[in-house]
């Protein structure tokens, strides 16, 4: 009995964070389209921030089309912040701040 307790707590952890894992795919794809778009180059951008709330407003003002339905269970605040080198503003890393069920 205890293992199979202890079986059914494994896979509830694994399921969690195989959807953790999803939303952070999701919002990397986005989060990289919309700094190509239109963040990089910009002059004084250091290690910009892209939430689900700007996503949504590019969606809405200029005709993008990212499917935040990916997104759905997640707080509008989850962001990523992009680590970017200042010399090419290319991405080298990436960090999570996301808010979901």
């Amino acid at each position: 009995m205890k293992k199979l307790l202890l079986v059914l707590a494994t896979l509830i952890f694994l399921v969690g964070c195989n959807s953790q894992k999803k939303y952070e795919e999701a919002m990397k794809d986005y989060a990289i389209s919309f700094y190509n778009a239109y963040q990089k180059g910009q002059e004084g951008l250091t290690n910009p921030t892209i939430s689900i709330k700007q996503l949504k407003a590019a969606n809405e003002y200029e005709n993008t089309n990212y499917d935040l339905s990916k997104l759905e269970k997640c707080k509008d605040e989850s962001y990523i912040e992009l680590i970017i080198n200042q010399d090419t503003k290319e991405i080298m890393d990436i960090k999570y701040y996301m808010q979901c069920e």
